[in-house]
């Protein structure tokens, strides 16, 4: 079947991300009260080879990804700190996508200086039949202001999931807080506590 996503994770194209985002949502990045809460923004991915076939800017939900080792507090549109964003696409149009995607990631890769080993390693894993996200780059733009070049990543989610399960009734994430994630007696109960 026709995959209309090719493009977004094509890393031979390309991209321009930007995202507008108002006071309010700013000012929540900033103090820090962002958690797991999708704020409005509006998105719009520009195809530079072909930007007369650029598709309208949407209403989208933004928040940071805290993810361990590459958090980075907001900063400013004076001062932009590259934070990765999670982008949602549903978040305040209900099912709404963005060419069949309900979700983009923009990691930051501040921790590989090289910005190719993510890329690299997903690519491998994809060629070598492993199902992983798919990921391209593109130059983030908040309010008009370069936030830095960063690493598309699909996020796994029922959308990503179809590419190589017909079913999926489960997903589940080893999150890293106090301790690192593992399988042991008590975790279970631990959580939903």
């Amino acid at each position: 079947s026709y995959d209309q996503t090719s493009w977004i994770f094509d890393p031979n194209i390309t991209k321009r991300i930007d995202l507008t985002l108002p006071n309010a949502t700013l000012t929540d990045f900033q103090n820090g009260n962002q958690g797991n809460v999708y704020q409005p923004g509006t998105f719009r991915m520009t195809n530079q080879s072909t930007p007369s076939s650029t598709p309208a800017p949407i209403q989208v939900g933004v928040r940071l990804k805290k993810g361990y080792g590459s958090y980075l507090p907001f900063g400013s549109l004076q001062n932009p700190s590259k934070s990765s964003l999670k982008i949602k696409f549903d978040s305040t149009v209900p099912e709404q996508r963005f060419f069949g995607l309900r979700k983009l990631t923009l990691n930051n890769m501040k921790q590989d200086p090289s910005l190719v080993h993510e890329w690299a390693s997903y690519s491998v894993f994809r060629a070598m039949g492993i199902p992983a996200p798919r990921v391209a780059y593109a130059s983030v733009y908040i309010n008009n202001v370069h936030w830095g070049f960063y690493l598309t990543l699909e996020p796994f989610d029922a959308v990503s999931l179809s590419w190589n399960y017909p079913i999926t009734e489960h997903l589940y994430e080893g999150l890293w807080t106090d301790r690192p994630p593992d399988l042991r007696s008590g975790r279970a109960a631990a959580a939903y506590n």
